[in-house]
Formats: structure tokens, sequence, C-alpha cells
């Protein structure tokens, strides 16, 4: 075969190409005589993928370069076994805060996470609080604090957390709590689980804070 042309990498989870993921090209530069082969190889960073069982898949020739009279229906090759993808789901629960805190004073906010997914999540993350005046998180929200997760978390288990943090002057009225998980995307959650990193406690009730109320009374000028 008088070179150039293309192999291609795909993984399946049909164990054919109809609906295959592309993982990546290589090109073949030199000849290949007649009884000889070649072995090719190909690096890449794993796509985002739904968590299942999948197939390698090689096809050879796949822009139908090289001209094989009735050769063509052998240009792929299934991997013998399958490719696991298991990703984590990391999802914060059960918030618990004071019914009621007051201006300029601390409040403690407790939780857990746990990871719901397939796969455990491996590294380090943090999580994030923040005060809300409604259930949604948006970019109107105070960030109270954050605290890191220094530790991997097997399928299924959980841990506690808390942070203690001041709210903010001037508050009066109803807000909630929101706590984001793996605040900034450091561990990878496949396809769906990156959706469910939000939790919101009940209402939090917050009565401005005290204050001083300095009144001039009496004023006396020197003759």
């Amino acid at each position: 075969a008088t070179a150039s042309w293309v192999d291609r990498v795909y993984v399946s989870t049909s164990g054919t190409l109809s609906g295959a993921t592309l993982l990546g090209s290589v090109t073949r530069a030199t000849n290949v005589a007649i009884g000889a082969s070649y072995t090719g190889t190909l690096s890449v960073t794993m796509p985002v993928l739904a968590d299942g069982n999948y197939t390698v898949i090689v096809e050879t020739d796949a822009t139908d370069v090289i001209f094989e009279r009735d050769g063509e229906a052998n240009n792929q090759r299934s991997a013998t076994g399958t490719l696991a993808i298991n990703s984590p789901d990391l999802i914060p629960q059960t918030i618990t805060v004071p019914a009621q805190g007051q201006s300029g004073q601390p409040i403690t906010v407790t939780w857990f996470v746990t990871n719901n997914g397939s796969g455990p999540s491996n590294g380090t993350w943090v999580d994030r609080v923040y005060l809300s005046t409604n259930q949604t998180f948006d970019g109107g929200d105070t960030l109270l604090g954050e605290v890191a997760r220094p530790s991997a978390l097997a399928v299924g288990a959980s841990y506690n957390s808390s942070l203690t943090a001041t709210l903010p002057q001037g508050l009066d009225g109803t807000f909630y709590i929101l706590v984001v998980t793996d605040a900034t995307n450091t561990v990878g959650e496949g396809v769906a689980g990156e959706t469910n990193n939000r939790a919101t406690s009940t209402v939090l009730t917050v009565a401005p804070a005290t204050y001083a109320d300095l009144t001039v009374t009496s004023a006396t000028a020197a003759a």
C-alpha cells in the first residue's frame, strides 16, 4: 500500500461505528509492503461520555484513499474486552442553618455531600457557601466562605462539613443558604453529574443588628 492514509480510533456502546465517538486519527506516512504490517499508537484525552461499557474500534484507511478492490470489508477491528467509563456524582444534601440570624453576627452552616456516581471522586475540591435572597444560584449571591475537601470519596460514601461565617451588615428579611460542591469544577462528573452540585437551605430570617443612636441633648456656648 502506498502512503499516505488515515487510521481512526473510536469508542462505541454498540460495537459498531453507528453512533460511535471519534477519539482521534493517525496518518500513515510510510508505505507498507505486501505481507508486511505496522503498529499504530494513539494517545488521547477521553471526552466526557455517559457511564457505561465501550468498545474501542480501529478503522484503517478511514477515508478510502487506498484502492483495495474486494478488501474494503475488513478495514475495521474491535479491541478485545470493553472500556468501562465510571464517573463520580457529588451531591450536596441536608443543609442545616439556624432559623434566625442577625446581620453582622456569625452563623454556622452544616451540610453533607454524597458520591452518588459509579466511580470514585479523586483529588481535592472546594465547597462554597453563599447567601441568597432566593433559592436560585446566580451572580447576585454573596459568597460567605469555602471549605476544602482534601481527599477522595468512594462510590456511595459521604462526608460532613461546616462553615462559620459572619453575615453582612445591613441585612433585614428572609434569605437562603446555598451550598455548591466542587465549586471550581475540579472533579469530572461525566455527562449529567455537574447539574446537581447545588443545594438550598430552608429559610433563614435575618434581623438587623442593634446600633447606637447618638443624640445631642443640649449645647452650651461660652459668652
